[in-house]
């Protein structure tokens, strides 16, 4: 097995294959062309789900109430960790988690970030980045 192969066990698999399906069946057209999908994945990796989903939830709603993008790719993002790890992504909830479960859910958000961001930009026709993790 290669260095750029990595095993992985029937668990893993089948929770990758159950956010890319969840993320085909909510990824709309407007959110494919959201500016912050792309950027998702560092967001996660560099400031924490914690961070990222107060971030996206402080930009949920515009001046006059009305949701926002940002809102669909919480909602997303949220579906998707809520799908593989059981949890929450309310900042209540990830506040009280113990360390050992706030670590999987955040990995578990950084892989669903870097699947949407490699699904929307299948769907916009860009580039895709070299890998998805």
């Amino acid at each position: 097995m290669s260095s750029s192969e990595v095993a992985r066990s029937p668990e893993a698999i089948r929770r990758t294959h159950v956010v890319v399906e969840l993320i085909e069946s909510l990824l709309t057209p407007a959110l494919v062309n959201h500016p912050r999908v792309a950027n998702l994945p560092e967001m996660v990796m560099r400031h924490g789900i914690l961070q990222t989903a107060a971030f996206l939830r402080s930009k949920s709603r515009d001046s006059k109430n009305r949701p926002t993008m940002d809102g669909g790719l919480l909602d997303l993002l949220e579906a998707c960790v809520k799908a593989t790890t059981g949890s929450s992504i309310a900042s209540r909830t990830l506040a009280t988690l113990g360390l050992e479960k706030y670590m999987r859910v955040n990995e578990a958000a950084i892989e669903a970030a870097a699947w949407i961001a490699l699904l929307a930009k299948a769907r916009d026709g860009a580039p895709a980045p070299p890998e998805a993790t």
